[in-house]
């Protein structure tokens, strides 16, 4: 899903509405205290993240800076964080990089925890450690088992075989864009799920015009919505983590939909920087030293 950045000059009513309040708290037990225009600060381990409250109901979370030092070659950064829950992400912005995520209002009673997924995820993605449980945290609860909450919301819908299909890894969901119909790849895991659409099945060999696949992956990362761009398993896809706790048809539909936008949107650039290495030292000249 690759959309313009949307401005924070928000509908009168969106925070003025009866759900007005239980939003501010939402959000303020999560640390985050948005004024009238919908923003709002959030402390990260590397200094603090500004977070957006967009009229669509998207919330956008974005750090100034990367927080740590970067490694130099971008492949290294697309491996990074893939494993995070969500869609948290390291992101070229102008000249230099920050980590990026997104969330929705749908339903205001997960923000407090998804919002904290996404800061835990950015801690995580700059040590390089997953963040240890503290004694004083509440005992959380069972984490419900996504291959069952995915089968309830497909018979839910009654979606047949033309919108899903169950495989041996999974399903395959049938995500129209544009009136034609993009597969996406739904796997179930330990504590949610894993949505995902390849882009290239393998990075170029060459040294450079990897590099300049993935340099480009990572500007794309900053204006994706709900998914980004990471190498998994040598191959560079399209993807997002849905929790067990977040999985319905909505929810369900919804995150498929962005990775299969995010791939629509990408795919064609990406193929191109990977396939003609002529076009990869004037990228470099322009956008690092070769």
């Amino acid at each position: 899903m690759v959309t313009k950045n949307r401005s924070a000059n928000l509908p009168k009513g969106l925070l003025g509405d009866r759900r007005s309040a239980r939003l501010r708290e939402a959000m303020a037990r999560a640390g985050v205290r948005i004024d009238e225009s919908g923003r709002g600060q959030i402390k990260t381990k590397g200094g603090s993240a500004s977070v957006v409250l967009e009229p669509d109901g998207f919330i956008t979370v974005r750090t100034s800076r990367a927080g740590f030092d970067i490694p130099p070659d971008p492949r290294a950064i697309l491996k990074t964080g893939t494993l995070s829950h969500g869609n948290a992400r390291f992101a070229r912005h102008k000249a230099r990089y920050r980590m990026a995520a997104e969330t929705r209002v749908d339903g205001i009673d997960h923000l407090p925890e998804s919002l904290d997924e996404i800061l835990n995820q950015f801690r995580s993605m700059m040590t390089g450690r997953h963040p240890r449980k503290r004694r004083s945290d509440p005992v959380p609860d069972p984490v419900p088992d996504a291959a069952v909450a995915v089968r309830r919301s497909v018979e839910s819908q009654g979606w047949t075989s033309e919108h899903c299909v169950e495989t041996d890894y999974g399903w395959e969901l049938q995500t129209r864009l544009a009136g034609r119909a993009v597969p996406v790849e739904v796997r179930a895991e330990e504590s949610g799920i894993h949505v995902t659409r390849c882009v290239l099945s393998s990075l170029p060999t060459d040294d450079l015009v990897g590099r300049v696949v993935a340099h480009q992956a990572l500007l794309f990362n900053d204006r994706l919505r709900f998914a980004r761009l990471a190498v998994v398993d040598g191959q560079l896809v399209a993807e997002t983590r849905v929790r067990a706790g977040l999985i319905d048809p909505d929810w369900l539909e919804f995150s498929s939909r962005a990775v299969a936008s995010a791939a629509a949107g990408v795919t064609s650039t990406m193929r191109v920087l990977a396939e003609e290495d002529v076009l990869s030292r004037p990228y470099a000249e322009m956008f690092f030293d070769a």
